[in-house]
């Protein structure tokens, strides 16, 4: 458990409906992991508890995202009836469809209301799990900021994450030094906000606990090797010192 979760000022309320064929524990752990970053409430309803009662879909609380898992009886549970009444609670929703299949009318979805489609074939994706979990991530952090940027930073195909202390890169880990990460944490926790330049010797001090008042080589010698798996744009360095761009 994450002791410092990121509370975020927007909560984002989410209702995800599955069918029997559905694969909940892959639903349910992609939700758990996007919840240790973001403040959501998520909601599983069964297909056969809303095929003949959709109102449990439309409630006073204002929901955000409705994701739904492709349903045979998908057209005539989400008519413009049922996107009329959503609207009037709050028109910003999104719905998104989970779908097995790329089919040549899918264009009718979109047509529809529908404002994406996320396709759960591993035959399109073979790391298909990981695309899921990825592109449901994006798709909440876009339309909210409320990725915790003093722990979490997203940047260039990057992910530097200081809750898990891994540097994520194409959804792979990176292999970085405990010195490499402790000037990454440096950089992300304490000065990326800020967008400040943090100087070699502080770096120094923070790392060593002791003041160097000339450049030290050790420092140069990890901003070098950071340079190198992250490139040279990632960084803006000057005699003021250095800052993720």
């Amino acid at each position: 458990m994450i002791s410092n979760k990121f509370i975020s000022k927007d909560k984002i309320n989410i209702k995800v409906v599955l069918h029997s064929d559905s694969n909940k524990e892959l639903f349910e752990n992609i939700f758990n992991y996007i919840k240790e970053y973001l403040n959501i409430k998520v909601v599983f309803i069964e297909e056969k508890d809303i095929l003949n009662n959709t109102d449990q879909l439309i409630t006073n609380e204002v929901i955000d995202f409705y994701f739904i898992d492709f349903l045979k009886e998908y057209e005539y549970i989400f008519s413009w009836n049922f996107y009329s009444k959503i609207h009037k609670l709050n028109s910003d929703f999104k719905l998104v469809l989970f779908k097995k299949d790329i089919e040549s009318n899918d264009v009718k979805y979109f047509k529809n209301g529908a404002d994406d489609i996320i396709y759960t074939n591993k035959k399109y994706y073979p790391q298909y799990e990981d695309y899921i979990k990825w592109k449901i991530f994006s798709l909440l952090r876009r339309k909210w900021n409320v990725y915790h940027s003093k722990l979490v930073l997203i940047r260039n195909g990057f992910v530097i994450d200081l809750i898990k202390r891994k540097v994520i890169k194409n959804n792979v880990d990176m292999s970085i030094t405990k010195k490499e990460f402790e000037v990454l944490s440096i950089l992300v926790e304490e000065f990326h906000n800020e967008n400040k330049f943090c100087s070699k010797n502080i770096l120094f001090k923070k790392i060593y606990g002791v003041d160097n008042n000339m450049n030290s080589r050790v420092i140069d010698q990890i901003i070098f090797r950071l340079k190198k798996k992250f490139g040279s744009n990632f960084f803006e360095i000057n005699n003021k010192g250095i800052k993720i761009s």
